[in-house]
């Protein structure tokens, strides 16, 4: 009975043991994480009545980086432009809806995001008001899944249309 005792307390030792020697080597193991990435929020001039189309292009997107989920918002002026939908332009599962002044999208794929100067997403609105001014379509709440679940960063830069811009007539 001892010796049937101490052969099972060295059995699970050794599972024990190796199963210490395999986790604490994950510690050695280097994981790719994102650098550099960055989103763009397309800019460009619209008149009153026009149906335009922005794109959210992303840059230095590599397998490296290893973004496989993004969640963020555009948030954009309700008074100065009406949402209608979206292009998606990437694989993988893209949500979007569109809640009072900004647009929730929420991207997903068991694959890393690979872009490089492409569009990720566009977003098409109805230019609503005849002011003369700029709608700001900036983003927020960003969250980076990077392979594994461990969150990530990717700098973001933030659209303007520019609204009914004044056009000189005047002859140089």
């Amino acid at each position: 009975m001892k010796n049937k005792l101490l052969k099972n307390l060295r059995t699970i030792t050794s599972y024990a043991l190796a199963l210490s020697i395999v986790t604490s080597s994950f510690g050695f193991i280097s994981v790719a994480m994102a650098t550099g990435e960055t989103l763009t929020i397309g800019s460009q001039s619209a008149v009153n009545g026009a149906h335009i189309v922005v794109p959210i292009t992303g840059n230095n997107f590599t397998s490296d980086g290893n973004i496989t989920g993004l969640s963020f918002k555009v948030n954009y002026d309700n008074t100065l432009l009406s949402y209608t939908g979206f292009i998606p332009a990437t694989t993988g599962v893209t949500t979007i809806n569109n809640v009072d002044n900004h647009v929730n999208i929420l991207w997903d794929h068991s694959n890393p995001l690979i872009l490089n100067n492409e569009t990720f997403v566009s977003l098409n609105f109805d230019v609503i008001n005849g002011s003369t001014t700029n709608a700001n379509l900036n983003h927020s709440n960003e969250l980076i899944v990077i392979g594994g679940g461990t969150s990530g960063t990717v700098t973001f830069v933030d659209g303007v249309i520019s609204l009914n811009p004044i056009i000189d007539t005047t002859p140089p």
